[in-house]
């Protein structure tokens, strides 16, 4: 009677291992997928803030070379305008996700 139910026992314990393994092997490209789509919208969101820091940086210099006199006043409201604009723009990409994904 008790080898019996050492190997009943034995046999439930091995058989719950056996469905724990398979739950998570079957689960696992849900957890994955998640992990990529976080990590897309964190790269996504990286090359954002680099681009609207180059363009800060493309602004100041621009700024600089009007100062110099290497710009005209016609040239350099052009050029700040459309950089200005790009700024505007790429901020707004990096503000308009309110749930935080990017």
């Amino acid at each position: 009677m008790t080898n019996t139910m050492t190997m009943t026992l034995i046999a439930l314990v091995v058989t719950l291992a056996i469905f724990f393994v398979v739950l998570i092997v079957i689960t696992r490209p849900l957890y994955s997928a998640h992990a990529d789509n976080i990590n897309e919208a964190r790269l996504k969101k990286d090359v954002l803030n680099r681009e609207y820091q180059q363009t800060l940086n493309r602004i100041r210099e621009l700024e600089q070379e009007h100062l110099e006199g290497k710009l005209g006043d016609s040239d350099y409201q052009d050029r700040r305008a459309f950089l200005n604009n790009e700024a505007v723009n790429l901020l707004k990409q990096l503000e308009s996700d309110p749930a935080g994904k990017l």
